[in-house]
């Protein structure tokens, strides 16, 4: 009676992320999590967007100023958004 073939067959790929340490069983068990919610983060996303847009056009501001404001406030980059801010206007200033 001949043994059962017991080779086991990896990629060249697989290969490569076993020696970089990387566990690619821990991303296949979570992917449909990871899936999940990555679809809640751009159904999240657009309803940002939603309500930036809403809000914009009854204040007057264009929404694009109004989505980087609030996203650095809740970021906590308001202080880096307004040194980019003082740079810009200085170029514009300057170089217009």
């Amino acid at each position: 009676m001949a043994a059962p073939d017991l080779t086991v067959h990896v990629t060249d790929k697989q290969l490569s992320a076993m020696a970089q340490g990387i566990k690619l069983a821990e991303i296949r068990s979570a992917i449909h999590e990871l899936e999940a919610a990555c679809n809640r983060k751009i159904e999240a996303n657009e309803d940002f967007q939603n309500v930036v847009k809403l809000v914009a056009l009854k204040a007057g501001v264009n929404p694009s100023v109004l989505a980087t404001y609030v996203t650095a406030v809740c970021n906590d980059t308001l202080k880096k958004k307004e040194a980019q801010t003082e740079q810009l206007a200085l170029l514009f200033d300057e170089l217009s």
